[in-house]
């Protein structure tokens, strides 16, 4: 894939005058791909849409040849991550409504991190009319994000409530498996539903490897105290990647009690399992973890030293010598 051109910072020119994001604008990128040019060099253009820019894009988007709009929309999503002046939102939110499943795909993953409420009202209204598997696992795993929010009280009790109720429905009734694990995952970050719990457990005890692994990662989002001794258990389990995710989960459950089983994971065969056991070491905290971190920063391996630094400044940022050990 040709990799975008990365312009300079484009919100104001000298005279006031957007240099990106309005409706003219879009039509100068639109002309660049219709004439067989670059959209790499002026997908820029489509940064900070407005209104009006957003309301151009949706009405000249069927125009678009249909692979032109899936790497349009790639473009995006590379530039987003490269300039963080760029700003693709309203530009990825029309493609949504892009008839190409791979499209609404791509946008969807582009947008993983967006909080805004136009993005939930979104997610909501389609998710349970969306019939490609793959786009409604990736809408369902962005409620997630809503769905801790919503635990946080930074949104509304209406938002709260249409985003448990929803997740739940997909949980129990979706076809695919691979959307109903991503439920299980974005709808245990709410409490106070006991049926959240025997959905995990339901999980956990049902036999199926991607099934368990989703409940391991839905106990650490819960952050419960109830499931360490089952996330222990699994520490030592001969899968790596169940160990991975336990030990994931220990670091966010959050408690002391885990410290000296994460270390043993230290000298864990895979080197993904001994990173995620640093990176638990970081979000527990505690005088011993820290010992242990501080002696990881020493390591001769950059890539450890790394990590337990990163890990060092978590610990030292939550660290509360008062807290309870849990």
């Amino acid at each position: 894939m040709t990799q975008p051109k990365m312009p300079t910072s484009t919100s104001l020119s000298d005279s006031g005058v957007p240099e990106t994001g309005t409706p003219q604008h879009v039509d100068m990128l639109i002309a660049e791909i219709m004439d067989g040019g670059s959209e790499a060099a002026a997908v820029h253009l489509l940064s900070d849409l407005n209104r009006a820019g957003a309301d151009g894009l949706r009405e000249r988007w069927p125009t678009i040849p249909e692979s032109e709009r899936l790497f349009l929309v790639q473009l995006l999503a590379q530039d987003a991550e490269a300039t963080i002046e760029h700003n693709y939102d309203r530009s990825l939110l029309v493609a949504l409504d892009d008839p190409l499943s791979d499209t609404r795909l791509a946008a969807i993953e582009a947008l993983a991190e967006l909080e805004s409420p136009a993005f939930l009202n979104l997610l909501l209204t389609r998710v349970e009319r969306e019939d490609d598997d793959r786009v409604r696992a990736a809408e369902v795993a962005a409620l997630g994000r809503f769905a801790l929010l919503a635990e946080l009280a930074e949104i509304d009790d209406d938002d709260r409530s249409r985003i448990h109720e929803i997740l739940m429905r997909v949980l129990t009734a979706d076809p695919a498996a691979d959307v109903r694990r991503r439920a299980l995952e974005s709808v245990s970050y709410l409490s106070n539903d006991e049926r959240i719990s025997e959905h995990i457990q339901r999980s956990f005890d049902s036999g199926d490897h991607d099934m368990r692994i989703s409940a391991i990662y839905a106990m650490g989002r819960q952050s419960s105290i109830e499931w360490l001794e089952t996330v222990h258990d699994e520490l030592d389990s001969a899968e790596p990647d169940i160990r991975y995710e336990a030990v994931t989960a220990a670091g966010m459950i959050g408690s002391e009690r885990s410290v000296l089983n994460v270390i043993d994971l230290l000298r864990d065969e895979d080197p993904e399992v001994r990173m995620a056991a640093i990176a638990a070491l970081g979000s527990i905290g505690g005088r011993t973890a820290i010992n242990t971190l501080r002696t990881l920063a020493q390591d001769d391996s950059p890539v450890i030293a790394d990590a337990a630094d990163a890990a060092l400044e978590e610990a030292h940022a939550t660290d509360n010598p008062f807290r309870p050990i849990l």
